[in-house]
């Protein structure tokens, strides 16, 4: 059952809950063959469906073009269309993601603990614990999160489920007794009162965006990501480790084409040939001066996860362990 903003946002005060995200960080599938996350408004006549033969610029998805016309099977036609020297360009921006995806999707399980401090403006905190399984298999990513304290977040959980290219996520309060369906208009909602919001953990598949190559060097790879689906974020850039392909920083634009926004990852440790997972995770909220950390305590893979543990029935019931 989906459920308003207003309605949503006056449970979650109403039981005074705060959460995470996961860059994934959980992983999306492996995919091979696929295609390569602040665009246009859909809303506006040069939406993200009608300008896909040449590339929207500016932050309301003004088109570099002379002449548009449009026929039968041929809906766009611009003056100013790629060159083959772009195309591959944006092949190998395109490429570099997908080989990040790649290395940080090759455990099919993961358990993991973690703790989230909530930093206000005015230097206050809050503390969560919480815990999160994870599986990569199948073509599909299912991700399970549960806070364990303190009391009066204890037995909240988020259901993350990717299958065929289709996400959903819902989301189970105690106090309100039913889990409930997080719609597309919820998902620039802040998660339980953290940094982070719905769209933030759920899945990056390198389908979800157009990628442009903006600067290499030896210590970074710097790529421009736009959402290909309506999001809250007009680009995004990712900071990319050019030799073991991790992810060190991202900037969130606003449509207005400002950095609101930034995730930073540290202490990184090589789990296992070339996965690395980070220590640390802070998202930060430049406007209104917060930040959210999330600190890893444990971590275990490729220990085999039940499929029920990812079912409305396993959000009810609580914590699974």
């Amino acid at each position: 059952m989906y459920i308003s903003a207003r309605h949503h946002a006056n449970l979650i005060r109403s039981v005074s809950l705060m959460l995470m995200f996961v860059f994934h960080f959980p992983a999306s599938p492996l995919k091979t063959g696929s295609k390569a996350f602040a665009s246009v408004p859909l809303s506006h006549p040069l939406s993200i469906k009608s300008c896909y033969d040449y590339r929207c610029v500016g932050s309301v998805g003004e088109p570099d073009m002379s002449v548009v016309t449009s026929s039968p099977g041929n809906p766009v036609t611009t003056g100013y269309e790629k060159s083959d020297a772009q195309n591959t360009a944006d092949n190998n921006a395109r490429s570099v993601f997908e080989e990040l995806d790649r290395r940080r999707s090759s455990a099919e399980y993961e358990y993991a603990t973690m703790i989230m401090t909530i930093h206000n403006a005015r230097g206050r905190t809050r503390t969560r614990e919480l815990s999160t399984w994870n599986v990569n298999r199948d073509e599909a990513t299912k991700q399970l999160i549960f806070f364990e304290s303190p009391a009066d977040v204890r037995g909240t959980g988020l259901l993350t489920v990717t299958e065929n290219g289709t996400e959903t996520q819902r989301i189970y309060l105690p106090a309100v007794g039913r889990v409930q369906t997080i719609g597309a208009s919820q998902r620039s909602d802040r998660f339980m009162g953290s940094d982070f919001t719905y769209e933030d953990l759920g899945q990056q598949d390198p389908d979800q965006f157009d990628f442009t190559e903006l600067d290499r060097n030896s210590e970074r790879i710097l790529l421009e990501a736009i959402p290909r689906r309506n999001s809250q974020y007009e680009r995004i850039h990712f900071y990319i480790d050019p030799n073991r392909y991790l992810l060190l920083e991202a900037e969130y634009f606003n449509p207005e084409g400002k950095v609101f926004k930034r995730l930073e990852l540290h202490d990184y440790s090589n789990i296992i040939d070339e996965l690395w997972r980070p220590g640390l995770m802070v998202m930060f909220d430049l406007e209104n001066g917060r930040k959210t950390e999330l600190l890893w305590t444990d971590r275990t893979l490729n220990e085999p996860i039940p499929d029920d543990y990812f079912t409305d029935r396993q959000l009810r019931r609580g914590n699974p362990r």
